[in-house]
C-alpha cells in the first residue's frame, strides 16, 4: 500500500508539538467546517494552550478543509505529517494491477 497519491503534505511532522499550531497558519477558518472557533483559538495559541491536544485530537476527527480554488473538500490525516485526503478517498490506495 502506498500514500493516496491525491494527498497533499500540508505541515511536515519534523515541526513536532507545532503542527496544529502551523495548521492555523496555513489553513484559514473560514475554510475549515465541524471546528469550534474555541478549538481554532486553541492550536493557535500553540501547544502551552491547556486545551491544545483535545483540540486537536477534534480537529483531526471532525474537520473537513474545502478549497478557495478548487472547492474540492479534504479530511485531515496525520502519520506524523500532515496530510490532507480528498473526501471520499482512503488514505492508502492499493496499487495493485
Amino acid at each position: 500500500m502506498a500514500m493516496n497519491p491525491n494527498a497533499i503534505l500540508l505541515v511536515d511532522g519534523h515541526h513536532g508539538v507545532f503542527v496544529p499550531a502551523i495548521f492555523t497558519c496555513k489553513v484559514s477558518y473560514h475554510t475549515i467546517s465541524n471546528v469550534s472557533t474555541d478549538d481554532y483559538a486553541a492550536l493557535a495559541y500553540g501547544p502551552d494552550h491547556i486545551e491544545y491536544w483535545e483540540a486537536w485530537d477534534d480537529v483531526l476527527t471532525n474537520a473537513t478543509v474545502k478549497s478557495l480554488v478548487t472547492g474540492k473538500e479534504y479530511y485531515l490525516h496525520q502519520d506524523d505529517d500532515l496530510w490532507l485526503i480528498p473526501v471520499g478517498e482512503d488514505t492508502e490506495q492499493d496499487n495493485a494491477y
